[in-house]
């Protein structure tokens, strides 16, 4: 009852509470007796596109008929030739991380999990790291040291760039944009300028591809300032493209 109210009035539960204080002890200690949610891998990707609803659905059914099963086959996921295993405090992150997986994947696919210490887990599974909360709003990476059979954690939030960070950045070159336009010096400050958006969307476009999504703090301020910042970079660049060509 009182952890449900917790729960209520913090927007965390228990296990969030503990890994939202960074004391990587405390959340090994508490890890020893708090079980975790391990998704199961799907049996098949559909292409929702390709089918009849009554042909998704009955697929869909079938595959959770599997799934429920006692085989257990653990969903690892393979980034940058790291081997990372999600695991779950609830089923409302787990849910976030099934959505989040058929956006990026483009298909529907049924979930199924198991409930286990994550120190008997590891033990059995060949993985690098454990993604704790993986795609919800605060998530944890936890590093497994299997000689030492230890826990090393980073935490990274997530950040809807979509809504959350991007007005500031894009207003800001909009206004910089204009102004350099009506400038009259024969469109110079316009050219560094434009040179600056570009190179500020194209790093952008390549954190973007490179994070998926878990942007670090550092991230923010860059995606706050970065066009700012590569302002001076842009200047120094468009004189030495002016020199070259004789201007």
């Amino acid at each position: 009852m009182l952890a449900t109210i917790l729960e209520k009035l913090t927007g965390k539960d228990d296990l969030e509470r503990v890994a939202y204080k960074e004391d990587i002890g405390l959340l090994a200690d508490y890890l020893k007796t708090r079980p975790l949610l391990f998704p199961k891998k799907p049996r098949r990707f559909l292409d929702a596109a390709t089918l009849t609803q009554e042909q998704l659905l009955e697929m869909i059914k079938q595959d959770s008929k599997e799934l429920g099963s006692d085989q257990i086959e653990l969903w690892i996921l393979d980034v940058d030739g790291k081997k990372r295993l999600p695991a779950f405090s609830s089923r409302k992150n787990m849910e976030a991380f099934s959505s989040r997986m058929s956006q990026d994947l483009n298909k529907v696919f049924s979930l199924g999990c198991f409930e286990m210490l994550l120190a008997d887990v590891v033990k059995q599974a060949d993985v690098d790291f454990v993604d704790l909360n993986l795609f919800s709003k605060k998530s944890w990476e936890l590093g497994v040291k299997k000689q030492t059979w230890r826990l090393t954690m980073r935490s990274s939030e997530q950040t809807d760039t979509g809504k959350v960070g991007m007005m500031f950045p894009i207003m800001q070159q909009l206004v910089v944009l204009t102004m350099a336009a009506i400038n009259l010096d024969g469109g110079q400050i316009f050219q560094i300028t434009g040179y600056a958006s570009l190179a500020y969307w194209v790093v952008f476009g390549m954190m973007m591809a490179r994070r998926r999504g878990r942007l670090t703090r550092t991230d923010k301020i860059l995606i706050r300032w970065g066009f700012l910042m590569l302002f001076p970079v842009s200047a120094a660049v468009t004189g030495l493209i002016w020199h070259w060509r004789g201007y």
